[in-house]
Formats: structure tokens, C-alpha cells, sequence
């Protein structure tokens, strides 16, 4: 018996453009039924695709646009979706746009922004995160394993995380970024 065989699966990286802001905040809960998905850190999910030979199909349950997206890949004959903030936009699917966040340029602004989404990396995944502010205007995150979290993001992309994670604050960081 051969122990040590590895198993391969095709995958179909898209952008989380093509999901809806009301779609997005669901698998962010959990509040999406007749789908098996997985979060991807705080950028995105790994969507699985049911395999249309075996008769499994995609409910009414699920969201509309979610479901383009599947029945995109099973045309592809792919056997998961990597939903990703950084994905490929698929011209063959709907986009939708955020909402415009504004512009954020002032440095202690950057600072406060990143250490509020550090804390909240904190609480969320029980690890010790740090954030700072580049030259460049994004912000760093990582935590203290081995290995861990690390990522290089947009202000705008952790304003919109921040929102949508924590809107009891949403008028503090309004606050923040007009100030």
C-alpha cells in the first residue's frame, strides 16, 4: 500500500470583485448554506466547485452571484475557487464595484489605522500582530510566529476590512480619515 501519494486538485483564482459586497459579508460569517468554502486569511476563500457529473448541483440557496462564479468554474471544469482580493477579473462574470472609501494620505492616520486592523488581527486570530506604516503609504502586518501572517496591504483594502469587521467604529475611522 502506497502511503505517500499525493492528490491534486484544479483551481480557478478570481478576483472577490466578481462577489457582492452583501455575498462577501455572508462567508465572511458563515452564512452561506449548499457551498463548502474555507476563509482565506482575511483576503478572500477557497470555494469549493461540485462536480456536475455527479449530479451535485448548486442550490437556490446559494447567492446569485457566488453561483455564476461556480457554474463558471464547473464549465472550466475546475474543482475549487480561490477567491482572492488580488484574484483575476474574469470578463465572462459580473463586477461589483465597493463603495468608494476615501483616500488616506495623512501619516498619522496610516499609523492609527494600522494599529487599530493590528488589534484586530489580534483579537481575530489569537496571535500577537504588529502593523506599520512603509514609505510608500501601505501598511505591514505580521505576527510573531515563525512562518505566520505576513502581508503588504493598501490603506483603503484594511479601511474596508476594518468596516466591515468592527461597524460599531465605522464613524470613529470616518472621523479618523476626514480629520
Amino acid at each position: 500500500m502506497n502511503t505517500s501519494s499525493t492528490v491534486e486538485f484544479t483551481m480557478l483564482d478570481v478576483s472577490t470583485a466578481h462577489l457582492s459586497p452583501e455575498t462577501r459579508q455572508r462567508l465572511e460569517t458563515f452564512d452561506v448554506e449548499g457551498v463548502l468554502y474555507y476563509p482565506k486569511g482575511p483576503w478572500g476563500w477557497f470555494v469549493n466547485v461540485p462536480d456536475r457529473e455527479d449530479g451535485l448541483v448548486v442550490g437556490d440557496e446559494v447567492p446569485k452571484d457566488l453561483k455564476a462564479c461556480i457554474q463558471f468554474a464547473q464549465t472550466l471544469e475546475k474543482e475549487w475557487i480561490m477567491f482572492d482580493c488580488d484574484g483575476t477579473i474574469m470578463e465572462d462574470l459580473p463586477k461589483f464595484d465597493d463603495e468608494k472609501l476615501p483616500s488616506i494620505t495623512n501619516h498619522h492616520v496610516l499609523q492609527q489605522l494600522a494599529q487599530n486592523y493590528a488589534r484586530h488581527l489580534s483579537v481575530r486570530h489569537g496571535r500577537n500582530v504588529k502593523a506599520m506604516v512603509t514609505g510608500n503609504g501601505k501598511i505591514r502586518v505580521k505576527d510573531d510566529q515563525e512562518n505566520g501572517l505576513s502581508a503588504l496591504l493598501t490603506p483603503e483594502f484594511v479601511q474596508a476590512i476594518l468596516l466591515q469587521h468592527q461597524p460599531a467604529t465605522e464613524t470613529d475611522i470616518h472621523q479618523v480619515v476626514a480629520g
